[in-house]
């Protein structure tokens, strides 16, 4: 039986320790398998380190293993004694690995664990705690229906989910793996969302469902897309860009030709007008070389009324530029009338004795009319 001086401290074996560096040499893990209860009685003079094995083992069972945040170095080992397991006293407990090595080593008090026969009702739980810098090497290997949580263990695990629940709810990105929805595109319009220039949603209306993108410079947000108001169809400030246009595939600046007078809002009208780069800055970017020269304020929409349209080829056509004349010098060939045969004698009968061909050299002239479709011309957004 154990007295005021006697020391009930769990001890890292030799052995342990012994095994604690193979396994980190070997980069491998200790498993604990159970904690083992023995009649043995330790001598106060004797060192528990040297303990190889148990002097009188009884019992073992299964066995928790708990670590802590706070220490880095404490572990804490729980066993369940069974109630109707009995008939012998505690003198010595030990930690055992799954190799059969004594691990940690203690003398026990010396109580009696009773028998159903002797009146116990219920079971026993042993904790032990002991220290070492290598905790991060064991690993727990039991069969978790053999052990038993008790009050303790359930009022800590209960905190702690308690604790994890909160961290979860006030974290403000609790699932990195997902996209969050302040940031996700292409969803539904939320009025509390503060959207940027390029971000994208829909609406739905009458069954039908219309594609947004932002266009304002300025984050925004409680600005309906639906409301004509906040989009170019009914914009009159002229010192800041309205807050959504239609997304659409085309890029901004890119040429766009419609047939009919139903003109889309994403099109802006090759008519030769001056707008505002406050509000049409995505042109403005697209086509530097638009803004005009002595008012940078405003640019140039570019007239492409009457206008045919010839392919670059990088050299002589190049693109952005215009041919003013109607008719440009080129060797086309054309029929003429050849030369004048004039009957002897004079009068009537002269003949011509045909057609030659010849080459024009001459530029300008009336306008050629080939035949042609025609449509509004202009710009995207």
């Amino acid at each position: 039986m154990a007295n005021e001086n006697t020391d009930l401290r769990c001890y890292l074996t030799h052995l342990g320790i012994a095994a604690e560096n193979n396994a980190i040499a070997l980069g491998r893990k200790l498993g604990v398998i159970e904690m083992v209860f023995g009649s043995g009685v330790l001598p106060d003079a004797s060192d528990p380190r040297d303990q190889e094995s148990m002097i009188q083992e009884v019992q073992a069972f299964p066995c928790a293993m708990v670590t802590y945040e706070d220490d880095s170095t404490l572990l804490t080992f729980k066993a369940d004694i069974p109630a109707d397991v009995g008939g012998f006293n505690i003198n010595e407990v030990g930690i055992r690995l799954e190799d059969g090595t004594i691990y940690g080593y203690a003398r026990g008090t010396g109580d009696y664990k009773p028998t159903l026969e002797q009146g116990a009702t219920e079971s026993i739980r042993y904790v032990v705690d002991m220290y070492t810098k290598n905790v991060s090497t064991l690993v727990t290997k039991v069969d978790l229906s053999n052990v038993y949580a008790d009050y303790e263990d359930l009022e800590a695990a209960k905190k702690k989910a308690q604790d994890d629940l909160l961290a979860h709810t006030e974290s403000p990105n609790p699932h990195s793996q997902y996209p969050l929805s302040s940031k996700a595109q292409g969803l539904e319009y939320d009025p509390n969302r503060t959207y940027y220039c390029g971000d994208t949603c829909y609406t739905r209306v009458a069954d039908r469902t219309y594609q947004w993108e932002a266009y304002s410079l300025e984050p925004f947000s409680g600005k309906d897309p639906n409301d004509p108001l906040n989009r170019r169809a009914g914009w009159t400030d002229v010192t800041k860009p309205f807050y959504w246009k239609p997304r659409y595939s085309k890029v901004s600046g890119e040429t766009m030709a419609w047939d009919n007078d139903a003109i889309p809002e994403n099109m802006v009208l090759g008519i030769g007008q001056q707008l505002p780069v406050a509000v049409y800055h995505s042109l403005a970017t697209a086509k530097p070389e638009w803004i005009d020269e002595t008012d940078n304020a405003l640019i140039n929409i570019p007239d492409r009324r009457g206008r045919f349209v010839r392919a670059a080829d990088g050299t002589k056509w190049l693109a952005g530029k215009t041919h003013e004349d109607q008719n440009k010098a080129h060797s086309h060939q054309s029929s003429s009338r050849g030369q004048l045969i004039t009957r002897a004698g004079g009068g009537d009968g002269n003949i011509w004795d045909g057609l030659s061909s010849t080459a024009t050299t001459s530029e300008g002239g009336q306008e050629a009319q080939p035949k042609g479709y025609i449509e509004w011309v202009g710009y995207a957004l």
